[in-house]
């Protein structure tokens, strides 16, 4: 094992976009991470607070802006999202299956992140999905794909599992900082707390108190945003 890979989504209420997002270790930083969670959590007094991007508030604004600065000081750990305009789908091209589309965008965004030389553990946020089978051939998927683009004879994820968020960190960090992001780009300002949450962190991620409208390059490694757009005929 030389990855672990943990993901969420967000969809702001109302809103046209879907985000899915994901936070990338080398195995070895798992642990690193978690110790520094667990300090920043004792020093804190947050032992058992459940971050999430939908609690944010004027009264835990520092301890919210502390939690992501781990991620930020943290360089070999990277987070890489794609924001989807749902209004574009054709369910058509996906079985009228909205289910089906919502994770071949998980793929998208999976294999554009893998290496073929790794060996990784993917881990998303438990949901309730109609077909049982959905994680098991999102693993299926996204190994043929990188088999066959990259010439190789095994696929580089081992598993994809579920896991609770609010027994993760991890997952915690990926719905806090993609909550942030589609809070942003959506152009909400309804929340004085959220909007200096998000500026703290586009500040962290890109020196600017915005996050790019269009996204990043493909080429940004640290805090990657990919903006998805169809063909014409969308």
């Amino acid at each position: 094992l030389t990855h672990v890979v943990y993901c969420d989504e967000s969809r702001q209420t109302d809103s046209p976009w879907l985000f899915i997002g994901s936070l990338w270790f080398s195995a070895g930083e798992v642990a690193l991470f978690r110790e520094r969670v667990r300090s920043f959590r004792a020093s804190t007094r947050n032992d058992r607070a459940f971050f999430k991007w939908t609690k944010v508030s004027r009264a835990k604004l520092d301890s919210y802006k502390a939690f992501t600065d781990i991620f930020f000081e943290m360089p070999g750990v990277f987070f890489r999202c794609i924001a989807v305009p749902i209004s574009k789908v054709d369910l058509g091209m996906h079985e009228n299956d909205g289910e089906l589309a919502f994770y071949k965008f998980y793929h998208l965004l999976l294999r554009h992140g893998i290496s073929p030389k790794g060996r990784y553990l993917v881990l998303t946020d438990r949901r309730e999905n109609r077909n049982p089978t959905r994680l098991g051939t999102l693993l299926f998927a996204t190994n043929a794909w990188l088999r066959k683009k990259h010439g190789v004879s095994e696929g580089p994820i081992i598993r994809v599992e579920p896991r609770v968020a609010r027994e993760r960190s991890e997952l915690q960090l990926v719905d806090v900082l993609l909550g942030a992001v589609g809070y942003d780009l959506l152009g909400f300002r309804t929340s004085p707390a959220k909007i200096a949450l998000a500026e703290h962190i586009a500040t962290r991620a890109f020196d600017e108190k915005t996050f790019p409208s269009e996204g990043t390059s493909v080429w940004e490694r640290k805090f990657n945003i990919w903006k998805f757009r169809f063909g014409p005929n969308k």
